[in-house]
């Protein structure tokens, strides 16, 4: 079987590009996200720029056992092993923390911290006997509390714990775990509906980011990083 890499939130922002750069460099890549509309059009995008790379796309909610599953089974159903795989996809709902509310808790934990857990149980299973590399792409906010973001914030902790979870008991296997914290950029998850509307243009590009995060992914063996934190200069 080949290899591939999976990114999950692959059909905008900063999945997209970090799917571009995967497959400008020569990487096989399966593309995941919700919308079918959007996956599409992302698809057709990266098959008109990467013409030697092999593009997949699967239509999935990663806070989904049952679509998780069938995606990977698509990927080896068309012979392929995950060999990276980037879990990119999640959503922002902001507001005061008095303003919470159970619809608000469940959306934001099933996009930032269920797909994640999901995707990388998966990709754990799939990579027992090749090894490969897992990248949980969280946010700053799993670092620091933020006043209209406590929602948010808590599912990241909670990815952020995971993830260092994952790397104690991958240690000494053929599987690296790396955590990634970006700053805010300039990207559609910032939508009308989030509950927040910054300025957008003191925000990082996604272009930018994504070169950063696959050009450190894929360095030689003997660099090892573990985890980085992205923020704009200045």
């Amino acid at each position: 079987m080949d290899k591939i890499s999976l990114v999950t939130g692959g059909s905008s922002g900063l999945g997209f590009e970090i799917a571009r750069c995967l497959c400008e460099s020569g990487q096989n890549v399966c593309i995941v996200a919700k919308d079918e509309g959007k996956l599409n059009t992302a698809i057709d995008k990266l098959k008109e720029i990467c013409k030697q790379s092999i593009i997949l796309a699967c239509r999935s909610n990663v806070s989904h056992e049952d679509d998780v599953n069938r995606l990977f089974q698509f990927i080896s159903t068309n012979n392929f092993l995950p060999d990276m795989v980037f879990n990119v996809a999640g959503i922002g709902l902001f507001g005061n923390p008095e303003a919470a509310t159970r619809e608000m808790i469940n959306k934001v934990f099933e996009a930032n911290l269920i797909g994640t857990i999901l995707v990388s149980t998966y990709a754990l299973r799939a990579m027992q006997a090749t090894g490969g590399i897992i990248v949980n792409i969280m946010s700053t906010a799993a670092q620091i509390g933020k006043a209209q973001e406590s929602v948010y914030c808590a599912a990241k902790w909670g990815a952020r714990g995971y993830t260092e979870s994952l790397q104690a008991a991958t240690k000494g296997t053929s599987v690296k775990v790396i955590a990634v914290y970006p700053g805010g950029m300039n990207t559609p998850f910032w939508n009308e509906g989030c509950g927040l509307s910054p300025d957008l243009s003191k925000f990082m590009s996604p272009i930018d980011v994504a070169k950063i995060i696959v050009d450190t992914v894929t360095k030689k063996d003997s660099i090892v990083v573990t985890g980085m934190i992205i923020q704009r200069s200045g």
